[in-house]
This record gives C-alpha cells, structure tokens and sequence, in this order.
C-alpha cells in the first residue's frame, strides 16, 4: 500500500481511538456519578452499535497503516464497515439527533463518531481497499450481523430496561412501531450495501467482472 494510503488509514484509526477513548471517558463519568460500578459503563459502551462499528473501522484501518495483513484478504467486511458507517450517519443525521441535545464533550463525540470516521473510512475504502471480491448478494450477507445485533440489544433492554436508541424502545413505543423502526433500518442497510456496489462496480473494473 502506498505510503500516502497509509497515512490515510493512520489518521482513520488515530480518530477512531480518539472518538471511542472519549466516549468510553464520558460514559464512565456518567455511570460514576450514578455510583454505579464501572463495569456497567463497559457494557454500556460495548452496547452502542456505533462504538461496535468504530471499533471494528480502527481494526481494519490500524493494521493497513501497520502493514499487517489480518484483513487483506477481507474485501466484504471492509465494505461491510463503509455501509455500517454510513448507515449511522444516516439514522444519527436523520432520526437520532432529535433525541439528543448535547453539548460540549459529548457533541464533539458524536460528531467524530456519526460524521468524521465515516467520512475517515470511506475516503480509506474508496482509494485503498481493493473491490474485486464483491458480488450483489453481499448486502443481504451484510444484514446478519445489524439483525443480531438489534435482536441482542432488544433481549437486553427487556432484561435490563436500557435500550441502547429510544427507538428501538419497545416498552415506550410499542413493538408494533419498534417492528416498523427494525425493519426500515433493514432496508436502509440493504439500500446502502446495494449503492456500494454498484459504486464498487463503477469505480473497479475487476468488481464489474464478478458475478
């Protein structure tokens, strides 16, 4: 990978961390004014699917800046991060920060987390992850992992009564609204895997080749 490539995917990991390490920060500040064990900020945090997905994006984009090999070979889940990504931006952008009115620390999280790592990953994605590999019926393959994770984090707010976005909260809105909520996030996830490639398709001549 070249040397600028690299930088680039430095930078993507560096905010990464940063965006994660602040959020964690505020998160434990939070459960500790509450007198609540520390432990619960960890699972508070690990609970978000943003801070899932970051941490995954400074995985990837870490070991490219290293020059190590782990995810060489991982063409689909290094696209499958892009459409994670900015999936968040869209739901955060479009839905979420309506909930949320914050200031200070945790806008200056938000914004690196929802804005400028998706940005970060896809400029990475863009100009340095090779899209030979992919092939239409990704998307759907795409979707395992977001469905999951809705199913865990509902199980989890049932059990414990903290839902990770008021709007998977199904005691407040009911599941039938919740049902509809999961399901548009699906087609917004499907819709968003599809333009990556046909985007990889149109950019890489060895996509257009795949079947």
């Amino acid at each position: 990978m070249p040397v600028r490539l690299r930088i680039l995917a430095g930078l993507t990991a560096a905010v990464c961390a940063i965006a994660l390490a602040l959020q964690f920060a505020l998160i434990l500040r939070r459960v500790g004014a509450q007198k609540l064990p520390a432990i619960d900020a960890v699972v508070v945090f690990v609970m978000f699917f943003t801070t899932q997905i970051n941490g995954l994006a400074a995985a990837v984009t870490g070991c490219a800046a290293a020059g190590l090999k782990c995810f060489a070979k991982r063409d689909g889940l290094r696209a499958a991060i892009a459409v994670y990504l900015m999936t968040g931006v869209a739901v955060f952008g479009l839905v979420l920060r309506h909930y949320y009115h914050h200031r200070g620390l945790q806008f200056t999280a938000d914004v690196l987390l929802h804005y400028v790592t998706p940005l970060l990953y896809g400029a990475f994605w863009l100009l340095a992850v090779p899209k030979g590999g992919l092939r239409w019926r990704d998307p759907a393959i795409w979707l395992i992992y977001p469905a999951v994770y809705m199913l865990t984090a509902l199980l989890f707010g049932t059990w414990s009564g903290f839902f990770p976005y008021p709007i998977i909260d199904w005691r407040t809105l009911g599941m039938v609204q919740v049902g509809f909520t999961v399901l548009a996030l699906g087609g917004v996830v499907l819709a968003i895997g599809l333009a990556t490639v046909a985007l990889a398709r149109l950019i890489d001549p060895a996509a257009r080749r795949a079947p």
